[in-house]
């Protein structure tokens, strides 16, 4: 017999409405100190695709922005 397992992958698609009031949240009420952790730890998803962010080139270029809203990941790879 030529069984194979299939892996499966989850493909997240979020539209955020904003980022920034989103990470708000996620500290208030998750405690969590970027939405990179926040990602990880509670969807655990393969593929992540965020629509809506409301996040300017200006809050992309501030590195430390960037970090607490979890646009440079560990986890993930970014695109815009």
């Amino acid at each position: 017999s030529n069984s194979k397992e299939h892996e499966s992958m989850l493909l997240l698609s979020w539209n955020v409405a904003s980022l920034p009031k989103l990470m708000d949240c996620i500290e208030r009420h998750f405690k969590f100190k970027t939405f990179d952790k926040y990602i990880h730890s509670h969807l655990k998803a393969d593929i992540l695709c965020l629509q809506e962010t409301k996040v300017s080139e200006t809050t992309l270029s501030d590195r430390g922005v960037a970090e607490r809203l979890g646009l440079i990941s560990s986890h993930y790879d970014a695109f815009a």
